[in-house]
């Protein structure tokens, strides 16, 4: 699926490398004004402003979309662009997608325990952002190996904000939606369940 078949009007794209995959963000821009900050392999940063009539009209906050590579080493370049966005901008902030790793074994279904180190440098970089898990609701894994036989189920997937965004959307919801084709649930954010208006468009978040 092409990104223009999408019918956004607005797009920002990291292309996939061989066997890592992108990262889309697509806008309506009649809703939301983004304006990209910065890109990399793993990430989109942008500040987004919402233009429309609601609860959050002309107020900014900053997005992170994240594409984790696999290579645990080379997620830790990523857990570092992370820590140092964090220390530059001054605003809510919330990162979101997939980080291709769990904050403990709760997390995993099937194969084998995942390392010690590896939820540790996740973990510590969070901790270093000052953001919190937004939670989700919805089955707990958002990724399976599509096998049939040793079968394991993930949650790879999740929202991080900190406390500047949880005070601008406090009843904001992470949904994992069902999957379709691909191996990850994709991700609904809604900003505002409890106050639904016209123009509330919730964020939907998928890898292609």
């Amino acid at each position: 699926m092409a990104a223009h078949s999408l019918q956004f009007p607005k797009k920002e794209i990291v292309d996939a490398e061989g066997f890592a995959e992108g990262i889309w963000l697509l806008w309506d821009d009649e809703h939301y004004e983004v304006n990209i900050l910065s890109k990399g392999p793993q990430v989109i940063h942008a500040m987004i402003k919402v233009n429309c009539q609601s609860n959050f009209s002309n107020s900014f906050w900053y997005l992170s979309a994240i594409y984790g590579r696999p290579q645990f080493e080379t997620r830790t370049l990523l857990w570092e662009n992370l820590v140092q966005f964090a220390q530059v901008i001054d605003g809510p902030w919330l990162a979101i997608a997939d980080f291709n790793d769990v904050t403990s074994q709760s997390e995993k279904f099937g194969g084998s325990p995942i390392p010690l180190y590896r939820m540790r440098a996740y973990i510590d970089c969070m901790n270093s952002c000052n953001v919190i898990d937004l939670g989700f609701n919805g089955p707990k894994f958002t990724w399976v190996n599509m096998r049939n036989d040793g079968i394991i189920r993930e949650r790879l997937d999740r929202a991080w904000c900190n406390p500047a965004w949880k005070v601008m959307f406090p009843e904001a919801s992470i949904h994992h939606l069902p999957r379709l084709s691909s191996d990850h649930c994709p991700l609904l954010l809604n900003l505002d369940p409890v106050h639904p208006f016209i123009e509330n468009k919730p964020f939907r978040l998928e890898k292609f």
